[in-house]
């Protein structure tokens, strides 16, 4: 008897006995005995490869396979966790080994029909696999595997195919003039070598979330091939060149965050629904290298279109890039927001030797560009493309609009020098929208940047032109002091006594001297007390304290700012930063903002005193705003990393610690100067006893000016110490170096704001962000403006709009997250059959949740066939005006139903 135990809980379960030894046993006149190794294990759950080989493991389960297949006694073919050795077939009579790639010894089945399931889950293939002329009902590949070729080839398989899902290829794999009539699921399956698919058909689609290609210098390609209904390579990544030619999409296709680190090549595709390109994880667009679109005039069906959001479309082929224009009038694609395509681009070429430069390039370059948007309204936007080997930064700046290359280099030239201009004067702090101090203020912070980092000569980079007319001509045409080098970088930032005040206010006289400075004081105050929550916040959130007053105070905020967020005490910060994507903390932060509204009061104080020898530190007050900022933003972006990431490395810990303690930095400069402040507009000691409520800044009293020179002086020190840390830990980060840290709080208002040029799916997806946000009045607005809108698009976006409204007013009485809307019905759906109804809402699957449809696959791929499957739906009932429970058991897949998430 074999001693094999299997290492998993399989559906359905195996025996405690090996399933080979005992059928073997009930025929021992067919086969013989089965011969076990040293460890009691029989030859095909037997490791020891030379022992199996020479006990002729191959031709032994051929003839296993074969006696299986004809049993009309057996419900299915039962292999798994075997171990498999093949033998050299080629001299047998009656086989035939048509297929170059593979070897003489190799691991035959197939040339026979099977109707009954083949099960080979954990198997694992220690030569080459050969797969040929097989037809059968079904076959599960998963977590097996393979160490040498695999082929597939004429090979029909009629049923729903869970195949290769969490596979390892060790070699190539080829599959060859193969039919799948269901959906097959190759997930997280590791490539380590080529995956070339050829003349197949996958009827319902093909999914490969989340699956990895390594090597480099093969090609994964995919030639006259058929998707059917639905194909996903969402979240997967190849190393090497994908290439897809002559192939048929007639479903949806989405390449959603999938890494694509070679070419991309689809070449004369037939697109029947829509394909997606997108991207939604920070500092990630689609094709990193070269990409190839050879489109035929046919190529698009009437549903046809591809769409690209968050895609590198610089590097397209010409005659794709010069279409594009075309095809987008056409509707054949849509360019959304986060693409490099340059219709009319102006290019600009950096070396770097540091990252350090190559931030300050980039910080600069969107400074400027957010600057130009703000000044002109005009559509232009700049991208960055880090080119590791020659070492430099290509910054490019484009625009969509309908404008010639000479009127984008006319634009930019004069942007330069408006910026210029606009930087010799700080805003009016009282007058001026605070968007354009919210400019300033960044602009203002990169340059001291600059001049901390002795870099002037980016600044001569910048902003000279091919002509070098700019820099000879700024003093004429602005009036201003620019000195470009790495030591005297001054810009504006000047104030004076006596005479014209540049404090960034138009002066308004009629304020006293003590009125103006009680405001500026008691803002200053509160700046300290917001500065000081914010950072308790953070450090509670980093340390996961279970500290009951914090988590009191933590759970009252988030009960404000997002109230359908309800973070469990019990279950740690860390946790709920996962779960919310960091937008959590990020809304208690806003509950403790940072002000800087009291330049009038301020300019008063400064006229009607002998304040001039203070005015650097105003200047440095206000510039720490946005150092804070920034510090806080590179936090963010660790912690985002650190909660995307799959397996969490050190140098995701790394990250998180470094951006608390640059955090940290910023704040205690920023309190030293607000202590300065303090004293200049000599604050009593009744109001500094306000300090001693202070818990994490320090020090907690008035400081002289010499004391706080020193302490300013070792921050200084310390905030160059950690820039320097933080260029060494992003330059050996792989993943790092190729990112731009994005503004988090930008991505949830985007994610959350509900445009007039989103489409309907889009307006869904965001209706269901608010109200799990807890937005129900935004969510329920959205749903009654644009189901009137989309009525007649054939969807049925009214009846949508009006059951989702519904469910949103019922789900206390639900106690439910979401479901799945029922759309639409094939002809023969069996759930129609059943008496389920278009509006009802799927709730659960076999017992499952189903909250979208990533859960409606998974469950759906690990039901057999044949198999009854438990529905459990809501219907609305309009004369108890609540919705009905209603239980319902389908007989078998596949079901015929489309859905909408809800």
């Amino acid at each position: 008897m074999c001693t094999h135990q299997h290492t998993k809980n399989y559906h359905p379960p195996l025996p405690d006995t090996c399933q080979a030894t005992t059928y073997i046993a009930q025929r021992s006149g067919q086969f013989g005995d089965l011969p076990t190794d040293s460890t009691g294990k029989c030859v095909f759950h037997s490791q020891d490869l030379e022992w199996k080989r020479a006990q002729n493991c191959g031709e032994r389960f051929l003839d296993l396979f074969r006696a299986m297949a004809s049993d009309e006694d057996l419900d299915m073919l039962d292999f798994r966790e075997f171990w498999l050795t093949g033998s050299d077939f080629s001299q047998k009579e009656g086989i035939l080994l048509e297929n170059s790639f593979a070897d003489d010894i190799v691991i035959l089945m197939g040339g026979t029909k099977v109707d009954k399931p083949i099960r080979l889950r954990g198997a694992r293939f220690c030569d080459g696999l050969l797969l040929s002329d097989l037809s059968c009902v079904d076959i599960d590949f998963d977590e097996a595997v393979f160490t040498n070729v695999a082929t597939l080839q004429r090979c029909h398989f009629r049923d729903f195919t869970s195949f290769i899902g969490n596979c390892r290829f060790e070699h190539n794999l080829i599959i060859e003039d193969c039919v799948f009539e269901q959906l097959v699921s190759m997930d997280n399956a590791l490539f380590m070598e080529q995956l070339f698919v050829v003349e197949s058909d996958f009827k319902e689609g093909l999914s490969c979330w989340n699956a990895h290609q390594l090597t480099r210098d093969i090609i994964c390609q995919f030639s006259d091939v058929r998707f059917g209904a639905y194909t996903s390579f969402m979240d997967a990544s190849f190393n090497a060149p994908l290439v897809f030619e002559r192939c048929v999409f007639a479903g949806e296709t989405r390449f959603e965050n999938t890494v694509l680190r070679e070419r991309f090549q689809l070449i004369k595709p037939s697109i029947q629904e829509k394909m997606y390109f997108s991207a939604n994880k920070p500092g990630l667009k689609i094709f990193e290298n070269a990409l190839d679109i050879t489109l035929e005039d046919d190529a698009f069906g009437t549903f046809g279109q591809i769409i690209f959001q968050n895609a590198n479309l610089y590097n397209a082929n010409p005659d794709f890039k010069e279409a594009i224009r075309t095809l987008e009038l056409n509707h054949n694609i849509d360019i959304r927001e986060g693409c490099l395509l340059y219709r009319n681009a102006i290019e600009r070429v950096f070396p770097y030797s540091s990252t350090l430069i190559q931030a300050l390039v980039e910080d600069l370059s969107k400074a400027f560009a957010r600057f130009l948007e703000a000044q002109y309204v005009r559509s232009l936007k700049v991208d960055m493309i880090r080119d590791i080997k020659q070492q430099n930064i290509r910054v490019i700046f484009h625009s969509d609009e309908a404008m010639s290359i000479q009127e984008l280099e006319a634009l930019l030239n004069t942007g330069k020098l408006d910026m210029l201009s606009f930087l010799s004067q700080p805003p009016n702090w009282a007058h001026t929208q605070e968007v354009e101090r919210d400019i300033w203020l960044q602009l203002k912070a990169i340059l001291d940047r600059i001049r901390i980092g002795g870099q002037g000569k980016i600044l001569q980079d910048f902003f000279k032109n091919n002509d070098n007319i700019i820099p000879e001509n700024l003093q004429n045409q602005l009036n201003l002091t620019l000195n470009l080098t790495a030591d005297n970088i001054l810009i504006g930032n000047t104030i004076q006594t006596g005479g014209d005040m540049h404090i960034g206010d138009v002066i308004n006289h009629g304020l006293s001297v003590e009125a103006s400075r009680s405001i500026a004081i008691e803002e200053v105050f509160n700046n300290l007390r917001n500065l000081d929550t914010r950072l308790h916040l953070i450090a509670h959130a980093l340390q996961l304290s279970q500290d009951e007053a914090f988590t009191l105070r933590f759970d009252e905020l988030m009960r404000q700012s997002a109230p359908g967020i309800s973070p469990d005490p019990a279950n740690n910060l860390r946790n709920l930063l996962i779960r919310t994507d960091i937008a959590g903390l990020r809304h208690a932060l806003n509950a403790h903002l940072l002000g800087s509204n009291f330049g009038k009061a301020l300019a008063e104080v400064f006229i009607k005193t002998n304040l001039g020898a203070e005015s650097v530190v105003i200047t440095r007050y206000l510039d720490q705003f946005e150092e804070i900022r920034w510090a806080e933003e590179s936090l963010f972006g660790a912690l985002e990393s650190l909660a995307n990431a799959k397996t969490p490395q050190d140098i995701e810990d790394q990250r998180v610690l470094l951006g608390w303690a640059t955090v940290f930095n910023r704040a205690m400069i920023y309190h030293l100067y607000a202590l300065r402040l303090l004293n200049a507009l000599e604050t009593t000691p009744d109001a500094l006893v306000a300090l001693d409520g202070l818990r994490v800044l320090s020090p907690k009293k008035s400081l002289s000016e010499e004391e706080c020179n020193t302490l300013l002086m070792g921050r200084l020190t310390e905030m160059a110490t950690l820039m320097q840390e933080r260029a060494q830990l992003v330059s050996s980060s792989e993943e790092n170096r190729d990112k731009e840290l994005e503004d988090g709080f930008a991505a949830i208002m985007q994610q959350t704001t509900v445009y007039p040029s989103d489409t309907w799916q889009e307006i869904i997806i965001k209706v269901r962000v608010l109200r799990n946000l807890g937005r129900i009045e935004e969510a329920i607005a959205a749903l009654q403006q644009y189901g009137d809108r989309f009525a007649d698009i054939g969807a049925g976006a009214k009846d949508y709009a009006a059951i989702a409204i519904l469910f949103i007013n019922h789900l206390p009485q639900l106690d439910v997250n979401g479901g799945l809307y029922i759309s639409a019905f094939d002809p023969e759906s069996l759930m129609l059959q059943q008496g389920v109804c278009i509006g009802d809402i799927l709730l659960s699957m076999q017992g499952q949740p189903m909250y979208g449809m990533d859960d409606y696959l998974s469950i759906l791929m690990k039901t057999p066939p044949n198999t009854p499957i438990e529905v459990s739906i809501i219907r609305w009932q309009p004369t108890t005006s609540h919705f009905q429970n209603l239980s319902i058991t389908i007989p078998r897949k596949p079901l015929g139903v489309h859905f909408l998430p809800i």
